[in-house]
């Protein structure tokens, strides 16, 4: 049997029932798929479904096309024709080729409407997000900043916000992952490098701690809460000059009770220990005072 005969078998297989019912459940698929993705639901399931819906219809619409009649008109002559009408068979020409384009564009419309709908619900997710996390409802909290994170996956904040309910559950290493997420999509992020910095101080991951105050302080110069916490950061390094230097610029920026209690308490930690630390008195009974050095030039540009 020749390939000609095997495709001429093959074309002629499925009845007419048979095509209708394919044609029926291309376009199931297809319906499924563009309900899915108006819901923004397991959109790449829902873009398979499209994809195999438009398959299986110019597959159908493909053997619709090729279908042919054999009819014995003699005992010599046997006549091979197609099923449907040239006029029928260009129409269908026209849709096999301009199907996938169709249905690529109406799928891509479908998909941006939904993901801006889904976009404009992030403000809402996050705020509810706050709200359960103020709450200390932290699972309903989860769950909402999960599903922000789903709609939009760039969405620095989105990131922070889950960041920082991980550190108030005491997730400090989900806490870390989640503030490197957003300080990855938005550099400028400063509140990110300040609960980052937090973080590795408690840990004693004090180089890098250091290094996020001081890209906090790129971003927001003068401000009282970063040069309070790179000061605890320096007193548990054991920098105590370079901490009090800190503490006192904390002081002179706010007197808010907030910032400048805790400067403070930090500043006499600072000069107790730094008076433990003196030599013994000298033989006159006054303490031998090491001779004053140069200002670093760190400290004058402060």
């Amino acid at each position: 049997m020749s390939l000609f005969q095997y495709y001429d078998r093959l074309i002629n297989w499925p009845g007419q029932m048979a095509l209708i019912a394919a044609l029926s459940a291309a376009g199931a698929l297809l319906v499924a798929a563009a309900v899915l993705l108006a819901f923004g639901k397991v959109r790449r399931f829902a873009r398979a479904l499209g994809i195999i819906g438009v398959v299986l219809l110019m597959v159908v619409l493909w053997f619709f096309h090729d279908q042919t009649i054999t009819e014995k008109q003699g005992p010599h002559v046997t006549v091979i024709r197609f099923t449907h009408s040239r006029w029928v068979r260009l129409q269908v020409d026209a849709v096999l080729i301009g199907l996938p384009s169709v249905a690529a564009v109406v799928m891509t419309s479908v998909l941006l409407s939904t993901r801006r709908r889904l976009l404009a619900r992030v403000p809402r997710l996050l705020k509810m997000g706050r709200r359960h996390s103020v709450q200390k409802e932290y699972g309903a909290a989860l769950r909402e900043y999960n599903e922000a994170i789903r709609t939009a996956p760039d969405l620095a904040e989105a990131y922070f916000r889950r960041g920082s309910l991980y550190q108030a559950m005491g997730e400090t290493v989900l806490a870390l992952a989640d503030y490197d997420r957003a300080i990855e999509r938005d550099p400028g992020l400063a509140a990110a490098y300040l609960e980052r910095g937090k973080i590795r101080t408690e840990s004693g991951d004090f180089d890098n701690a250091l290094a996020d105050f001081r890209d906090l302080m790129n971003l927001k110069a003068n401000d009282p809460e970063s040069y309070l916490h790179r000061g605890i950061c320096l007193v548990k390094k054991g920098m105590l000059s370079d901490a009090a230097v800190d503490f006192h610029r904390v002081l002179k920026l706010t007197n808010h009770s907030d910032f400048s209690e805790p400067a403070k308490n930090y500043l006499r930690i600072c000069q107790s220990q730094t008076h433990s630390s003196l030599p013994p008195p000298s033989g006159n009974g006054s303490p031998s005072l090491p001779s004053p050095t140069q200002p670093r030039a760190h400290d004058l540009n402060r």
